[in-house]
């Protein structure tokens, strides 16, 4: 888990495949994700699909229509429309952080917006040792 100054339970996720790599999210990128059942339409997500298949997507809900939506270069990825009557989709959580590991172990903060704040930080040059342990983040990543 990670610990951040604000409320909820976070965990991270490491990506894998290239459906969202337009969005700046990338294999093997670490992803710090809060958890929470709803997002508002248009954010990032991670969505369990019938109990067994995780993904992550921007998510769209018009009635019992669930859209995922990649973000890719790679036009084999469409979006993924689901009847929400007939397939159980669940929202696990949204999207707070991207991290990238780099060969030396070390982790990368891309620059992110921070939604509460509404303003930009760039946060490239702050690294941290990876451990295998909980990751303690600043507080302006809250």
């Amino acid at each position: 888990l990670v610990e951040v100054n604000s409320p909820g339970e976070y965990f991270a996720l490491r990506v894998q495949g290239d459906s969202m790599n337009a969005a700046h999210i990338f294999e093997n990128n670490l992803l710090i994700v809060r958890k929470q059942d709803f997002v508002e339409n248009g954010e990032i997500a991670v969505v369990m699909i019938d109990d067994n298949d995780a993904t992550v997507k921007r998510f769209y809900r018009q009635g019992s229509t669930v859209t995922l939506m990649p973000q890719s270069t790679n036009p084999q990825h469409l979006p993924q429309i689901y009847d929400a009557s007939q397939t159980a989709v669940r929202v696990i959580g949204k999207l707070r952080m991207r991290l990238c590991l780099n060969e030396g172990m070390k982790l990368d903060f891309i620059m992110r917006r921070t939604e509460r704040r509404g303003e930009e930080y760039d946060i490239s040059n702050f690294e941290e040792r990876a451990s295998g342990k909980d990751l303690h983040l600043p507080p302006a990543f809250a």
